[in-house]
């Protein structure tokens, strides 16, 4: 199939991230419907830019604000509310108010010997702030916060039998920060684990590509997939194996939702069930994933132009469907990108009701 996109590039909206911002993280433009624009960002100079079409806006900054240390300073979210109305290009800057942060220091004892790496990471309980710090071999972490209430999390990089798993261990414990130091802030582990395990079987996909993996996802996190700045501290991920076999260890008693990732390429993901199993690890839990049919893959290519008729190269396809030919309950996401002559091409799984989004280049 081939498709021929006139693609308004828009008005260009740009800033500066000002005040107490040390690095910009991220900066989105909202529209007033609701519709989310992504801004590309300079972390450093702490500039932004985005294509937006005519409309009003406000802006929101993820940010670290400045400070003297190396590490260990947390991510804010600052919602700027002002109206920013937009019908040419135009210039609005964020000024991020100054926010008082605390050391936050302690250890986790029980945590043992580990194959990999490990954080704690803390989540406000209004989901606008969040931080994290490496556990040292001596088992100590410290980090800065600004006062509030946090979830704290563990997260764990082990090398498990098909790969390497990141677990994740949300709300170990609470944490209050009420304007002054915690010097001595002791986390503990779990009282119990059990195992989570299964295969994924896609019958004629023999083996299963290496980088697949399946999420499980704490469903306890009030924010999860709300704040996608903040330190992830809720997902898990769990290799697959080439013979489709997954295994991990999770806390007991936690309620998850679970999916699968299989990588077809670089660009190209299959996800499924669409409508995930959720469970409660009482015990130790097999769940298998299983396709009856690989989805035959088609190409899909055309041509990005500019309403003036020029090609526009550096333009980011995405392609996602959730209705594919021949297999329920699966979504395809696949993701590439224009040449100089405005030209895409894409291979995807065959199905029906497919979405296009075509992300303009950096301003």
């Amino acid at each position: 199939m081939s498709l021929q996109v006139g693609l308004d590039l828009g008005h260009q909206l740009k800033g500066v991230v000002r005040g107490s911002a040390g690095t910009v993280v991220s900066v989105k433009a909202q529209a007033q419907d609701g519709t989310i624009f992504p801004a590309s960002v300079d972390s450093l100079s702490r500039r932004y830019s985005v294509s937006v079409p005519a409309g009003t806006y406000s802006l929101t900054a993820c940010y670290r604000p400045a400070l003297s240390v190396f590490s260990g300073a947390p991510t804010l979210i600052f919602d700027d509310l002002r109206p920013i109305a937009v019908q040419a290009d135009s210039v609005a800057d964020i000024e991020v108010p100054k926010t008082d942060v605390f050391a936050v220091s302690g250890e986790v004892p029980d945590l043992g010997t580990q194959t990999g790496s490990a954080l704690v990471r803390f989540t406000a309980s209004d989901g606008k702030a969040g931080g994290e710090a490496f556990i040292s071999m001596d088992k100590r972490f410290s980090a800065y916060l600004p006062a509030g209430s946090y979830a704290t999390s563990l997260v764990i990089t082990a090398f498990g039998d098909f790969g390497t798993n990141h677990l994740g261990i949300y709300n170990a414990g609470s944490l209050t920060v009420a304007g002054a130091d915690v010097p001595q802030l002791t986390v503990q582990l779990p009282a119990s684990f059990s195992t989570l395990l299964g295969k994924v079987q896609i019958t004629g996909l023999n083996p299963i590509p290496s980088g697949s993996f399946v999420s499980v996802i704490d469903t306890a996190a009030p924010f999860a997939g709300a704040n996608e700045c903040l330190p992830d501290a809720w997902t898990s991920s769990l290799a697959i194996g080439q013979s489709g076999d997954y295994r991990g260890i999770l806390p007991t008693d936690h309620g998850f939702d679970l999916k699968a990732h299989v990588k077809l390429s670089d660009s190209a993901w299959l996800l499924f069930p669409l409508v995930s199993p959720h469970i409660t690890l009482s015990g130790n839990i097999r769940q298998d994933f299983t396709l009856s049919a690989a989805p035959q893959m088609i190409p899909l290519s055309g041509i990005v132009r500019s309403p003036d008729g020029a090609a526009v190269d550096n333009v980011v396809v995405t392609a996602t469907s959730e209705r594919l030919a021949g297999v329920d309950q699966v979504a395809a996401s696949v993701t590439g990108r224009t040449n100089s002559l405005g030209e895409f091409q894409l291979s995807v799984p065959a199905g029906s009701d497919y979405t296009l989004t075509f992300t303009p280049p950096a301003p």
